[in-house]
């Protein structure tokens, strides 16, 4: 299909569209293939069947930055302003452009919306702007100050900048706006373990629980903050919870992370070597977790894997400071080429092509002057296409 995209001979585009729905007969769910479907009945003039060959492509991967472009495009072309800036600012987002991503979605509303102030909020929170998210955030509650997505936001942002005080005011009004609700109990729970309160603490996440059993953040907490207290009941009880948390959220590193945590302070080395593997399948780049699993290596009498992991160890270490210090760089410094150069290269050497022709379209745009930067950008391309 894609090949006959290329070509101009009458019937090319019929061809391509013919191909595209046999894909999709073998694989509804093809995100390309509905892209490349929406191009192509875009390019035939009907925009109608194209807008929802986008909105197909994007529901199948909520990942995939292109279909967003041509959709914003399209819908603002239809008059629908605000999904359009909707659409373009999830683009820029997916694209590793925060700044437009924010731009995008402040021109959805009013800048108090909640609306705005979340969704611009996240993108904040992401790329650590957190006073500026803060900002936007009390704004908006002050038109709505019983929205409980707003105060959920602007607790979490408190509670990770440190102004636990401020949080409890708001996660305490939450409370009177909905007493039955659980989030802002774990909330009050995550206080008071920043303030190592742990018995309280305990008493709110159990509170949660109680409404929300199901849930394996609330799990996830418990069992972190009965880890905390030290002491063998405590440990005993703390890896029944986050034995839940794990089945409820399989593919969380953090939880995984704690749970080999209390298995290793309870002396069962081969169970707590098994989770500290499976947190690392889930997030290859959690470093908490590498000097544990060494050192079991070693105890358990398995060198070689221990050696392995002495090595890989340093190896993550070196790509975690790198980036730690690459991305801030340019979320401060977003007009920087050469700020975006660097990240691009680092970004080529950890194998995320994809990644690393985001930053070098954006190099380029910015200083178009740059052949290095220009025969990166082809490189990667045509590694992309090989791929």
């Amino acid at each position: 299909g894609m090949t006959y995209m290329q070509q101009s001979r009458p019937g090319d585009m019929d061809h391509a569209i013919s191909f595209f729905r046999d894909a999709l007969a073998v694989q509804s769910n093809f995100a390309p293939a509905h892209y490349q479907y929406g191009i192509a009945q875009d390019r035939k003039g009907n925009r109608k069947e194209a807008l929802s060959r986008y909105s197909f492509a994007i529901l199948a991967d909520t990942q995939y930055a292109e279909p967003n472009l041509p959709l914003a495009r399209g819908l603002a072309a239809e008059g629908q302003m605000r999904d359009s800036h909707r659409y373009m600012a999830r683009y820029y987002d997916l694209k590793d452009r925060p700044e437009e991503a924010v731009r995008e979605f402040e021109q959805m509303g009013k800048p108090d919306s909640s609306q705005v102030a979340l969704m611009a909020g996240q993108v904040l929170m992401r790329t650590r702007q957190e006073a500026k998210a803060v900002e936007i955030t009390e704004a908006a509650l002050k038109t709505e100050p019983n929205n409980v997505a707003l105060l959920e936001r602007l607790a979490v942002l408190k509670i990770n900048r440190g102004d636990r005080r401020a949080a409890r005011k708001l996660l305490q009004h939450w409370l009177e706006v909905n007493p039955k609700a659980s989030a802002p109990c774990w909330l009050m729970g995550r206080c008071e373990m920043g303030d190592m309160k742990l018995t309280e603490a305990v008493s709110w996440l159990e509170k949660a629980i109680a409404i929300q059993p199901e849930n394996p953040h609330y799990q996830g907490f418990l069992g972190a903050a009965l880890l905390r207290m030290g002491t063998t009941e405590s440990r005993e009880r703390a890896a029944q919870v986050l034995a839940k948390s794990t089945s409820l959220a399989p593919d969380n590193a953090e939880y995984r992370d704690l749970y080999a945590q209390v298995l290793l302070r309870l002396g069962r080395d081969e169970e707590a070597r098994r989770q500290y593997l499976k947190a690392l399948d889930a997030d290859p780049f959690r470093i908490s977790c590498f000097n544990p699993v060494t050192q079991l290596a070693w105890r358990l009498k398995a060198p070689g894997a221990g050696d392995l992991f002495s090595q890989v160890t340093r190896s993550v270490q070196q790509r975690v400071n790198e980036e730690n210090i690459l991305w801030p760089y340019t979320w401060r410094n977003p007009r920087d080429a050469a700020g975006r150069l660097r990240l691009a290269r680092f970004f080529c050497r950890a194998g995320e092509l994809t990644r690393a022709r985001d930053q070098l379209e954006q190099a380029v745009a910015q200083q178009p002057a740059s052949t290095e930067a220009k025969q990166l950008l082809a490189a990667v391309e045509r590694c992309r296409e090989a791929l």
